[in-house]
């Protein structure tokens, strides 16, 4: 099963979304550090599915996000999916990029389904991504 990795400042949000993920058989790792992401990304040998909240420092500023735009196998193989607490608050060249790089947005507060869905449909679509191996 693919990983999913949570980005949040948030305890409760992080710990939460693990229990849940887990819970439907998902292997977890959460950080509040995009740095710490950013290396997990690139020394993964497996797809990763990337849970972000858009305010987390560095992150509203695109690096997380753009990690999918380098031409590098190894990160563009991953799947995003944005958290945030106000679409209409975004910075608008992150909300620009997210859009382009048809990165599915889930407002908070978010129904659990909703999020059990998009890492579903996400995880789905980078298994059957022919380069994502």
């Amino acid at each position: 099963m693919v990983r999913v990795l949570i980005i949040d400042t948030d305890e409760a949000i992080r710990d939460a979304l693990r229990l849940v993920l887990e819970g439907d058989g998902y292997p977890v790792t959460a950080t509040c550090c995009p740095d710490d992401a950013m290396e997990l990304l690139r020394d993964s040998p497996d797809p990763v599915v990337v849970l972000f909240d858009a305010g987390v420092p560095r992150v509203s500023d695109g690096r997380v996000t753009a990690l999918a735009s380098m031409s590098d196998p190894l990160v563009r193989r991953h799947a995003y999916i944005c958290m945030t607490t106000g679409e209409a608050l975004m910075p608008t060249d992150l909300h620009e990029a997210l859009v382009a790089l048809a990165v599915p947005i889930i407002q908070k507060p978010f129904d659990i389904d909703q999020v059990l869905v998009a890492v579903k449909s996400a995880a789905n679509g980078i298994l059957t991504t022919p380069d994502a191996r």
